[in-house]
């Protein structure tokens, strides 16, 4: 429950102030610390220390013989008398600390009582510290409560008293609406339609239900609903359930998802010992269903959409462009059913990749034996799926351009230069043009013009004006206007302006088409 750790530190005089008063209110009415008896126990628990306790009562106001009960007898009563002494003396200039679930909590040894029992008859003014008291009966399977300013022990039947139940249930941090046993956020009182959790109060048959929309981000029902209850094992009087809600976009006959999904056992774990709130909890396990409902293979869904069987709806939300409708289509033909989580095209096709991809680039392209090589040459630990689609219609269209410019024989060395560079421009773009027109040897200064003339269309001019003469940059200045007219020429258009180009460079020579 608790550990001790450090040695006697010197006490603030708040920390004393609250210790005194505490042992002063107690002092006043020693036998509070006796839990009230609800239990249909043969001997009491706590009979002895009731015995000693009201002989205590008797001789409270004598300082001498509380000093001797406080070494000897029963736990309880060593850590009334100890504390009663702090009422006579008026301070505690030394205490001692231990680290608890509640937090660090200091106490003044002054009996030989063990520190749990001390620390919770020094705090008995705080009604969730009073029960460390009691940790020993706890563990031994005693069932204690804190109600009002006392403490009830129903024995080893989980009955808690009526007043605590009602106490806990108007300090949870919900504003509830109750029907018959079962009190329902405000919420999850008007229907049913988003997932929610269902916490059993089996002992006194109540159940409380909390929806996502509803659920508290800061607080924990179950922890709040025990914080003044001990015994040694706070979970075993509950249960809890939860409703994974899909939000219906189909037309099915029924819905497979209306009922209760079996919550994990390490979900239950780490909600029963505090660690998330009831907002966490529910995340985590919409998350944990949607991970079982992500392996079915007979539904269309995205995210709590679920289509049913509907697959032009599961289409219409999903989110691609249209240049990918038709890889998108190719992928989805023949399935019975596909779970994403986002809806993203990327998702899309990731999960159905290894089975369909091919199928999808070949619909972007039109071309099996490149679509298969594309598949392959491209890894999906690397490339998107997304990205590699990109590529391939980029590809095609690369292609296409191609396919709609003539081509030449025996052009002239100049002819060369501005067809092979005006068309990787056309294809791959101008990095990839400058580059090619950086491949060629050029000595002559006629090319040498048509090249800058290039660098000048590519506004490269004044970066590249220092590589050529005077005569050189002035005569691709001249140039400029028609090999812009080649770069932007298609068709029959393009041999033309590739002719007029050539003769504005001085050439005589008539070019050939193929």
């Amino acid at each position: 429950m608790f550990r001790r750790f450090g040695g006697p530190k010197r006490a603030s005089k708040t920390e004393q102030k609250k210790l005194v008063q505490n042992a002063k209110e107690l002092k006043k009415d020693p036998m509070k610390v006796v839990p009230v008896c609800e239990g249909n126990c043969f001997l009491c628990k706590f009979g002895r220390a009731k015995r000693k306790i009201k002989k205590i009562e008797k001789i409270k106001d004598d300082e001498e013989e509380l000093k001797k009960y406080a070494k000897r007898g029963p736990g309880l009563s060593k850590a009334l008398a100890g504390t009663l002494l702090l009422a006579h003396e008026g301070k505690a200039p030394r205490l001692a600390t231990a680290r608890t679930p509640r937090g660090s909590l200091s106490y003044a040894k002054k009996s030989s009582a063990r520190a749990n029992r001390v620390i919770g008859i020094q705090h008995f003014d705080d009604p969730n510290l009073r029960l460390i008291a009691y940790t020993k009966e706890a563990k031994r399977g005693y069932y204690l409560y804190s109600v009002g300013d006392k403490v009830v022990c129903t024995g080893k039947e989980d009955d808690p008293p009526e007043e605590f139940i009602k106490e806990s249930i108007s300090n949870s941090p919900y504003d509830y609406k109750k029907k018959g046993d079962t009190f329902y956020c405000r919420s999850a009182a008007r229907g049913k339609d988003r997932s929610y959790f269902e916490l059993n109060w089996k002992s006194i048959g109540k159940k409380f239900i909390i929806d996502s929309r509803c659920a508290n981000k800061n607080s924990n029902l179950f922890m709040n609903l025990v914080s003044g209850m001990i015994s040694k094992d706070n979970t075993e009087p509950f249960s809890i359930e939860g409703e994974y809600m899909m939000d219906c976009r189909g037309d099915c006959d029924s819905c497979r998802f209306g009922k209760k999904i079996q919550i994990d056992q390490e979900l239950k774990d780490m909600y029963f010992s505090g660690k998330v709130s009831d907002d966490g909890f529910i995340q985590r396990f919409e998350k944990n269903s949607f991970d079982k409902v992500k392996k079915r293979e007979d539904i269309f869904a995205i995210g709590d959409r679920c289509y049913g069987k509907d697959k032009k709806r599961f289409l219409a939300d999903l989110r691609y462009e249209e240049w990918e409708k038709p890889a998108v289509m190719a992928a989805i033909k023949g399935s019975q059913g596909l779970v994403l989580e986002n809806g993203t095209v990327n998702e899309f096709f990731s999960r159905l990749w290894e089975n369909k991809g091919i199928e999808a680039i070949y619909a972007v392209i039109g071309d099996k034996k490149k679509a298969k090589k594309i598949y392959n040459e491209y890894d999906l630990d690397e490339y998107r799926p997304r990205e590699i689609l990109k590529k391939a219609r980029e590809t095609k269209q690369r292609e296409e351009r191609l396919s709609s410019l003539p081509e030449f024989k025996d052009l002239p060395p100049k002819g060369r230069l501005a067809d092979a560079v005006a068309k990787t421009y056309k294809v791959e773009g101008k990095e990839k043009a400058i580059q090619k027109l950086q491949d060629f040897e050029i000595d002559d200064t006629r090319m040498r013009s048509v090249a800058f003339g290039f660098m000048k269309a590519f506004d490269e001019g004044d970066s590249s004006r220092w590589k050529y003469s005077e005569s050189e940059v002035k005569s691709g200045e001249f140039m400029e206007e028609y090999i812009n007219k080649l770069l932007e020429a298609t068709g029959e258009e393009y041999a033309e302006a590739l002719q007029n180009l050539l003769k504005m460079s001085g050439s005589t020579e008539e070019i050939e088409i193929k």
